[in-house]
């Protein structure tokens, strides 16, 4: 895989050329230092969701074991392609020493 970063503010913007199946993946990436973790607020088949912050912003983070992280990046780089007011925003993804963290908006949900 070929990487090139550029740095934004505290975003880093990846675009990696995957010679595997000859696609570009465009993700913007976070500092792990950038995001706090609150509270566990679910988890699924592939990891933990927690609710934290980013830049002052709500945020939920998908936290993912780096042996499934091609998952990860995949659904984030499906996510990074919307843009509507109808769909959480995708800030971006962290990579630890363990997991790969999918960084997005957080929503309130009242039942």
């Amino acid at each position: 895989a070929i990487s090139y970063e550029a740095t934004n503010s505290t975003l880093i913007w990846a675009l990696r050329y995957d010679a595997t199946n000859n696609s570009t993946m465009r993700l913007p990436h976070i500092d792990a230092k950038e995001v706090t973790i609150n509270r566990r607020i679910g988890n699924g088949s592939f990891g933990i969701v927690y609710e934290g912050k980013f830049c002052s912003s709500d945020v939920a983070i998908k936290c993912i074991h780096s042996r499934n992280s091609h998952i990860a990046l995949a659904e984030a780089e499906l996510h990074s392609d919307f843009d509507h007011e109808h769909i959480i925003r995708l800030f971006g993804v962290c990579h630890t020493a363990d997991d790969v963290w999918i960084v997005s908006g957080m929503t309130s949900f009242k039942r």
